[in-house]
């Protein structure tokens, strides 16, 4: 699926025309392990310092065990709506707010104070966020969780937020498809040798 139609589909759901979009800003994976980084682009191409931020699969759900924000919300999304009931809401209720303090969390470290300026400034202004990685694991995180306190989801203020993910090939992928596109490949071939390392 192309980004364009992502942010399309995205946009769609939350009611946001694609002429009203603002800016958009991207956050890019530049390491890997188990704190990525990432850096903020924005239209202007200006970027922010390396930012560090702690992974959903590393971040503890208080009062559950040590279970991480991921184990607890696959558990909400397949078995607590087989049964969602007492005493199991109270699990579900702990995930829901372990996924609102990690999406708040992760919003002032990637935002404030590294890309503050670049924030819609008038209200009602919408933005775009693509989050761009060659690691499917990072593109599976909760983005759409990322929300400034004081307003709530998939915002800034009064001006609503689109997130979307885009997946970059990995270096040594692009590197065999240049290598193959310069020997006189045909596509076809390409897409049957291609796979991911």
């Amino acid at each position: 699926m192309s980004s364009g139609l992502a942010l399309c589909q995205c946009s769609l759901k939350l009611g946001i025309d694609m002429k009203e979009i603002v800016s958009q800003l991207i956050i890019s994976q530049v390491s890997g392990g188990d704190q990525p980084e990432f850096v903020i682009t924005n239209a202007n191409g200006d970027a922010s310092q390396a930012i560090r931020i702690t992974s959903p699969y590393d971040y503890v759900v208080p009062n559950a065990g040590g279970a991480s924000l991921i184990s607890e919300l696959r558990w909400s999304l397949e078995r607590f709506l087989q049964y969602p009931f007492p005493p199991d809401t109270n699990r579900s209720e702990r995930a829901s707010e372990a996924l609102k303090d990690w999406g708040t969390k992760t919003f002032k470290e990637l935002f404030i104070p590294h890309a503050i300026g670049w924030l819609p400034k008038s209200a009602g202004d919408v933005f775009s966020v693509v989050v761009s990685s060659d690691d499917p694991h990072v593109l599976s995180w909760p983005w759409e969780a990322l929300r400034d306190e004081r307003f709530g989801m998939a915002s800034w203020g009064s001006s609503p937020m689109s997130v979307e993910t885009s997946l970059r090939p990995r270096s040594g992928i692009a590197n065999r498809l240049r290598s193959l596109k310069s020997s006189g490949m045909s596509l076809e071939r390409r897409a049957v040798i291609t796979s991911w390392e």
